[in-house]
């Protein structure tokens, strides 16, 4: 169960008849005082710095556990530790900046100044001065712990980064005892908060903050915000320094904002993503109207109605609302129905290996290391020196990055050799690869990560077991560890499988759509060619701000095979596994909209839409225009027909597609239909 469950949404709903017993048990097993702070500072990392430093100096032995929101802040707060522990002049780090909303205005940081023009200045000076010196006395005053044990302070910090991503032999040193004289400073993100138990943490640091994925059902596109936690979090947090002893929180945000804009508890992840899955299970059991289905919290009945429609696209449900067989097939994968749509068309041209490796590289996150961690960024330092005096350390540096940057590219054009336009048998290459040399050091050598590429092979393995037990016509499946290389034959029907389980979401490009968005400048780069998606991005419950471009397209990530096409060169039509939006950036009056970027594309074409979209509400056919074959009286002709690829529902957009032979028969009252 989840640490932070509210109990109350299980207990009280229709689930029961009457409301069961609850038992409490205390997790933290010892008390911990929590110390607030009298200011909740904008820039949490460089308080988070300030804090470690004065409470190493004062606090006796035990260890400093340090919630912070992603790796980049964890790099950034190690480096700088590092530096002062050395002895070293800290370098220039980039500020994290936000907006109003997310450094809330407090009582103690509205100061009514002085009327007098002349002496105002100097007055706020002197009272600045004399704030921060009443702030040092307090946060000192807080480090005042008693050494309870006599020991020596721990002269040392022996600083640990942990986040999911990291490797698991880096993780486990977190369970290791520091070395003599030192104090271990854990730098974590929220994995630390419920996952696991640090043995010997005596001392917590609470940003107060976490990065969540918050998801746009209306649109789909996701992004990533950092927010406050819940209280319900912020008291879990606080429960690891009580675990081992006594403990103290320090909460670098004040009792004001706690109570304001911390939440009791945060939203279920029912109610923050797809749950097409969910839907889908219910589907299988018979259940028409999941809607009545006593859910402990209700999601919403608009996500529920795009649910079905979604598995109406994938052929699981029929268009009473049931499901068919191949949505009860796709029901017993433990996967996202898409991944399970396309599992089961991927049996043709012998490409079900392949297909096993290409679903189990989506399905992990991340497993190319991104560009801004394999070469590190030019500090401010750096800056002023390539304008003015340049060391021999400046120049071996540049080189350094300069060689980085060219192998890094190299590698990149390696994993692009079966198909130079589609992520996704990029991904299927680097998982191919993998499996003839599953070592770190290969790893390490292709900027690739070592713990989720393991994990894509443990997901080969399961898969193809599931698929071997459940489903009747794979029961002669064998796990194949090692990959030939697929043929050119094999690679197209690879992609045009992606492309049946993503058929929905399509975009075409911005100058070849029927009604072309109004582009102020020709882009000069890939990834500023606008494409415009099937669902468009603005609906009537979300606003729209001036940059109209912005609003209504969608554009290629850097990170995209794509983005190395010139913007003559791209391809018509692209199929997309996600949307994703950054976080605005600019100044606060006036922020600059960020651009809504693809995922895991996937090069295809007109003819292949129009066949992987059939039988789907997807798509419909115009008037004949040419009839090839008809016989007068006869029931059944075959002409030629243009295809319609248009998103259902109010708002939705569509185009054309090249024209088509099919095979229309004549139904009493509805005229001319295509089989």
């Amino acid at each position: 169960m989840s640490a932070t469950l509210r109990i109350s949404d299980v207990t009280n709903s229709t689930l029961f008849p009457t409301p069961p017993p609850v038992l409490n048990i205390e997790g933290r097993q010892y008390p911990v005082t929590v110390h607030f702070a009298r200011r909740t500072q904008p820039d949490y990392v460089d308080e988070a710095f300030r804090k470690i430093i004065r409470g190493h100096r004062k606090l006796p032995p035990g260890s400093m556990l340090v919630f912070l929101t992603s790796h980049s802040e964890i790099s950034r707060l190690s480096q700088k530790l590092k530096l002062h522990q050395t002895g070293l002049k800290s370098a220039s780090y980039p500020k994290i900046r936000f907006s109003a909303n997310d450094g809330p205005l407090e009582v103690e940081d509205i100061e009514f100044g002085q009327t007098d023009d002349v002496t105002g200045n100097e007055l706020d000076e002197l009272q600045i001065i004399g704030n921060e010196q009443d702030m040092d006395e307090e946060e000192e005053a807080e480090f005042d712990v008693p050494n309870e044990t006599g020991q020596a302070l721990p002269l040392k910090m022996h600083i640990l980064p942990l986040y999911s991503l990291l490797p698991t032999r880096e993780q486990m040193k977190v369970f290791e005892e520091p070395p003599e004289g030192s104090r271990s400073i854990i730098l974590a993100t929220n994995v630390a908060e419920t996952s696991l138990t640090i043995p010997g943490v005596k001392y917590v640091i609470d940003c107060g903050r976490s990065k969540e994925r918050v998801f746009d059902p209306d649109t789909g596109v996701q992004r990533y915000e950092i927010r406050f936690i819940s209280k319900a979090s912020a008291n879990q947090r606080s429960g690891r320094a009580g675990r081992t002893g006594p403990g103290h929180t320090w909460r670098l945000y004040s009792s004001a904002v706690y109570e304001r804009d911390l939440q009791e508890y945060v939203d279920p992840e029912i109610l923050k993503m797809p749950i097409e899955g969910v839907v889908l299970q219910l589907k299988a059991m018979n259940l028409k109207h999941v809607v009545n289905f006593p859910f402990p919290t209700s999601p919403d009945r608009h996500s529920l109605a795009k649910a079905e429609k979604l598995l109406q696209h994938l052929s699981a449900i029929n268009a009473d609302g049931f499901a068919t067989q191949i949505g009860k097939t796709m029901s017993k994968l433990p996967l996202p129905p898409r991944f399970a749509r396309i599992l089961l068309v991927g049996h043709l041209h012998d490409c079900l290996p392949y297909t096993i490796a290409l679903v189990a590289g989506l399905s992990v996150a991340e497993i190319f290391l991104p560009e801004s961690q394999v070469i590190p960024s030019e500090t401010a330092e750096d800056e002023e020196g390539r304008r003015g005096f340049r060391t021999n350390e400046d120049i071996a540096a540049e080189n350094a990055r300069a060689q980085t940057r060219r192998k890094y590219n190299q590698v990149h054009r390696n994993f692009r050799s079966l198909d130079d336009a589609s992520d996704a048998i990029k991904l299927l290459q680097v998982v191919g690869e993998f499996a003839h040399s599953p070592s770190e050091s290969w790893c390490t050598s292709r900027f690739v990560r070592f713990k989720a590429l393991q994990e894509t092979q443990k997901l080969r393995k399961q898969i193809t077991t599931l698929l071997q037990k459940d489903i009747p016509a794979f029961a002669n499946l064998t796990f194949q560890e090692r990959l030939d290389r697929p043929s050119a034959k094999q690679v197209t029907a690879l992609k045009q499988m992606v492309a049946a389980g993503f058929i929905d979401q399509v975009a075409i490009r911005g100058d070849l759509a029927p009604v072309p968005p109004e582009m102020h400048r020709k882009p000069r780069r890939a990834i500023d060619v606008p494409y415009l998606p099937l669902q468009p991005l603005q609906t009537s419950t979300s606003t729209a701000t001036g940059d109209a471009l912005t609003d209504r397209a969608v554009f290629i990530h850097p990170s995209s095979s794509l983005s190395h096409y010139s913007p003559q060169e791209l391809p018509e039509y692209v199929i997309y596994s996600g949307l994703q939006r950054s976080s605005a950036s600019g100044p606060i009056n006036g922020p600059k909209k960020p651009k809504t970027r693809m995922l895991a594309l996937t090069d295809v074409t007109g003819a292949q839409l129009s066949a992987l979209a059939k039988g789907t509400p997807l798509i419909s056919y115009g008037k004949p225009i040419k009839e090839v074959l008809s016989e007068p009286g006869a029931s059944t002709r075959e002409c030629w027909v243009v295809p319609y690829l248009r998103a259902e529902g109010t708002g939705g957009q569509g185009w054309p597609l090249p024209v088509k032979k099919v095979m229309q028969k004549k139904v009493p009252g509805k005229g001319w239909v295509t089989e």
